[in-house]
């Protein structure tokens, strides 16, 4: 009887810590099973591509993109990224990106003197070839996808979960196989307590004590980032579009995209910015602040993974030696893949608009946003490119001195306990070794006195159950004999020292006794994984990153009526 009643106490702790963390990584609590062909509309259809833009490209250029916007919201979308001549990221208000000057526009200039100036007419041809030429490759959307079958996506979950049981087999070795015995359900209930008494909010108020408070502006700036990452998570393009529409007031353009996932090649939306007002004419450069660039603003969205043992199969591959550092290896492979998918199509974008830069915002959520800072990192080594990221949840992507280098265009947000910008071989196996090492003895003594006694209080029944003292004493006379003397010849292990971390800038949002705040933080602060509850839910979208940002917004000045202009949860097509 006495055993029984532990084994209910044990139950009801095992099946509320699973409640708590079965929840899938991306914006939705459900795996994602469907594949690619079975959703409609999977690809950017050809509905205005092949028929507006190829019919009559002039009348969809102007009823769609130029000069149709008087909104000056997206001016500053993002503006939080420039930083500097001290490397901090500010909110300059003068500093305006330039709006998208258009090939309609340019196309219009110079067929006012036809025939007049043969370099003029020369440019003319030229400019329309280039015009056509990008419309042609706007119309072909990823069509070279296949799809993946029902069974392969099976296979590939089944492969993802054993190669991440492979690896955590050859990191950990016999302490991994020790490690699964019928007392693992103990040590993960009391060790997530007494790591919640230790990362408590007053510690982490200490923790960022001295550290820059992220401003409300720049908070509701990346809000907007956060939400176009979420809009990538939407079954169809049509969904995506839709999300679109309801974003920034109109004035973004899909030009490129798919729902499609393909392995090192994850779903993607490239997006152009509507230009505002015509580019004005060519002014003199000034003596004392030289000429102002003129650009033209296009994001790159990419989607993380659905799929949660995907996730975690994913984040603990080895890492690759890159730009005389190291690199997630899985990750650095989608980076390049994208840099060198759109390297083509920005290099038309640039010809023919005839802008001094094209601005790319890459951005992401999870793996998307690890595969949106490598493909920035890679953007970044051509001129005509001016090349920023933002990523929420990105896992441990870069050794620590290349994690530096990207302070200057790649911000990282992580959420409180998020675990997978702390996931990595050696932080996973570190965990391992800590619960194998911690001795829950006392919290379970502790443990049985309270239920026990509460139960007896509490319940009608309870005058029938077991006198306290002599569970008790039964309790500690198992430990005793079977437990304890493992503790106390165990010999205890060296950590592993951490070579991957999230990427340059990093903004920690966390919960600090009264609500959230959030602050700039040095990237290593998340070499180490936080065992909590929230761990999970931290890293999703509507119950950590949205959640988060807006408590840290509103607590700022104490205004609870403050809303972000844009709210992910209203996002329709995620499943």
């Amino acid at each position: 009887m006495h055993f029984n009643i532990l084994i209910i106490i044990v139950v009801i702790h095992v099946l509320s810590f699973k409640q708590s963390a079965s929840h899938d990584l991306g914006p939705s609590s459900s795996i994602n099973t469907s594949t690619p062909d079975e959703r409609s509309n999977d690809t950017c259809d050809s509905k205005f591509t092949a028929e507006e833009f190829a019919d009559n490209p002039f009348k969809f250029l102007k009823e769609r993109v130029f000069g149709q916007k008087s909104a000056d919201s997206s001016d500053d979308f993002l503006s939080m990224l420039d930083a500097d001549s001290d490397g901090h990221h500010v909110a300059d208000s003068n500093q305006k990106s330039a709006p998208f000057l258009g090939i309609l526009e340019q196309l219009g200039k110079i067929n006012l003197f036809p025939g007049k100036d043969p370099e003029l007419e020369k440019k003319r041809i030229e400019s329309t070839t280039l015009v056509q030429e990008l419309l042609k490759k706007a119309a072909v959307v990823r069509e070279e996808e296949t799809a993946v079958e029902g069974l392969e996506l099976l296979n590939r979950i089944t492969s993802s979960l054993q190669e991440a049981i492979q690896q955590l087999h050859h990191q950990f070795g016999p302490v991994f196989d020790s490690f699964l015995d019928a007392y693992l359900p103990f040590v993960i209930i009391y060790f997530l307590q007494h790591q919640a008494a230790r990362f408590n909010p007053m510690w982490k108020r200490r923790m960022h004590r001295f550290f820059t408070k992220v401003k409300k502006q720049e908070l509701a700036q990346l809000h907007e980032a956060l939400y176009l990452s979420t809009l990538a998570y939407v079954d169809t393009v049509d969904n995506f579009r839709t999300g679109l529409s309801n974003f920034d007031n109109g004035s973004w353009e899909l030009m490129f995209g798919t729902t499609n996932s393909l392995p090192n090649l994850p779903a993607n939306f490239l997006l152009i910015h509507k230009e505002l007002a015509p580019l004005e004419e060519p002014t003199f450069p000034s003596f004392l602040f030289g000429k102002k660039e003129s650009e033209v603003v296009v994001v790159l969205v990419v989607r993380g993974t659905k799929d949660l043992p995907d996730t975690i199969s994913d984040a603990l591959l080895k890492p690759q030696e890159y730009k005389g550092g190291f690199a997630h290896g899985g990750i650095l492979a989608s980076g390049r893949n994208l840099a060198e998918y759109y390297l083509p199509k920005l290099e038309d974008i640039h010809k023919a608009s005839g802008r001094d830069k094209v601005r790319v915002i890459c951005m992401g959520h999870s793996l998307g946003a690890g595969a949106a800072a490598i493909a920035a990192m890679e953007l970044r080594e051509h001129d005509f490119l001016k090349v920023e990221a933002v990523g929420f949840g990105c896992p441990s992507l870069l050794s620590k001195d290349l994690a530096d280098s990207t302070k200057d265009f790649i911000t990282t947000v992580v959420n409180d306990a998020d675990i997978i910008p702390r996931m990595s071989g050696a932080s996973m196996t570190n965990l391992v070794l800590d619960l194998f090492e911690y001795d829950w003895t006392d919290d379970a003594l502790d443990d049985v006195k309270f239920t026990l006694s509460r139960a007896k209080e509490t319940f009608s029944f309870g005058h029938v159950l077991p006198d306290v003292d002599t569970v008790l004493n039964w309790v500690a006379d198992v430990l005793t004999k079977e437990v304890r003397p493992k503790y106390q010849n165990l010999e205890k292990r060296d950590r592993l020292p951490s070579l991957l971390i999230p990427p340059g800038t990093c903004i920690h949002t966390f919960r600090d006794g009264y609500g959230f705040s959030a602050t700039y933080v040095p990237c290593r602060m998340f070499e180490s994984v936080e065992f909590s509850l929230t761990l999970i839910d931290d890293h999703m979208i509507s119950s950590g990153y949205n959640r988060a940002m807006l408590g840290a917004a509103q607590d700022i000045d104490r205004e609870y009526s403050f809303k972000f202009q844009n709210d992910p949860n209203s996002i329709v097509g995620l499943t």
